[in-house]
């Protein structure tokens, strides 16, 4: 095993020459010097054929177009495409991610960021589950690097929610639109598919722009699946501390749980409180009393929860005991991220303000459980 900037690489990532379906990853950047070297690197030593790797370097200020261009002179499959200028009506991402798309060659293309570590035994692993599922679209969640109790507290916390709303319980046929979902750090789409929709266009301003995606392919007829962690050489250094969550968290939670409506802005936290805050009324009332014994029952079905939700997150027990403390703790960072969207009356979100009115005109994802 050897490392990478900060991705470790294994056999697993070096595997023979693996062939499939032509592939494209569109990553688009800005300002990551720190990150898309090592990513990078790493995705260079992949062996699957055929592959492209297309980076779409958005109005960057530091370093990050120098590193690119240089491990462009190295290896012929890594194309390399400047955005200068934000056009009206869209987010940057998404306008980068569809200067990317539109270079593509690939049969199928993949959506990533700077920070993913992707092994070559990994995609090859997504084609097959492609191929044997009949998918146009495949979200995989990664797995997460621990960073602390309540950082991982907080991942713990997002993913089951993320999992859960996604109704995996359901088959693909069966699954409402509001229960697709996408993920921005892997989103592997059919090319075919989705050229019968309406394109990036659709969701442009859409800050959920992953979730956006899958819907986009499944409301056009399209097969669309999101795993948890099933694919192995798929990780993600996510966040440096639980503050890097907060604040990692404003661009996309107002419109991810309440679509800029404010009504639900206070509902959200004043549920996501209910389950942390009503046992521990229940145990202040003393012992022997009927909310204290209550209390106890959801503690004993707390810890059940956790023995059996743990073997699905990669998380141990004592952090999914807590999730409803990270419930409330979520219901807290979307009141200060509403807060600071009001005040500010919309995003800012790379270097760039988006107002609050076009966001809510653009947003395209259908929410639920």
């Amino acid at each position: 095993m050897r490392t990478v900037g900060k991705f470790e690489i294994t056999a697993s990532s070096l595997e023979l020459p693996v062939s499939g379906p032509s592939l494209s990853i569109i990553i688009a950047v800005k300002d990551d010097e720190t990150e898309i070297g090592a990513t990078l690197k790493t995705l260079l030593e992949i062996t699957y054929h055929p592959l492209e790797i297309i980076v779409v370097v958005d109005r960057s200020t530091d370093e990050t177009e120098s590193i690119v261009r240089i491990l462009e002179q190295s290896d012929p499959r890594l194309r390399v495409v400047l955005v200068k200028e934000l056009p009206p009506g869209w987010l940057g991402k998404v306008y980068a991610m569809d200067k990317g798309l539109a270079i593509a060659r690939g049969e199928f293309f993949l959506f990533m960021d700077a920070d993913m570590g992707v092994s070559g035994a990994c995609l090859a692993r997504a084609m097959e589950i492609c191929r044997e599922q009949r998918l146009d679209h495949l979200a995989v969640l990664p797995q997460v690097c621990r960073k602390g109790f309540l950082h991982d507290l907080m991942m713990a916390t997002s993913t089951l929610l993320f999992i859960s709303s996604s109704r995996p319980w359901l088959s693909i046929e069966d699954r409402p639109l509001k229960s697709v979902k996408g993920m921005g750090k892997f989103n592997l789409v059919r090319k075919s598919t989705f050229e019968k929709t309406e394109g990036l266009q659709w969701l442009k301003m859409d800050v959920a722009d992953d979730v956006a995606l899958a819907q986009l392919i499944a409301k056009n007829g399209g097969r669309s699946l999101l795993l948890n962690s099933a694919i192995d050489g798929l990780t993600l250094d996510w966040y440096q501390n639980f503050w890097g969550v907060v604040t990692g968290l404003e661009k996309n939670i107002v419109s991810g749980f309440t679509n800029y409506n404010p009504w639900q802005i206070l509902f959200m936290p004043l549920m996501s409180s209910t389950p942390f805050l009503v046992p521990l009324w229940g145990l202040y009332q003393g012992v022997g009393s009927v909310p204290s014994m209550m209390a106890l029952g959801c503690l004993g079905l707390t810890i059940v929860f956790s023995l059996i939700v743990q073997r699905h997150l990669y998380y141990p027990p004592l952090i999914i005991f807590f999730f409803p403390l990270g419930l409330m703790l979520l219901g807290l960072i979307l009141l200060r991220a509403s807060f600071l969207c009001f005040r500010n009356k919309g995003i800012r979100w790379s270097g760039t303000h988006y107002p609050m009115e076009e966001l809510r005109k653009g947003s395209r994802v259908k929410m639920g459980l």
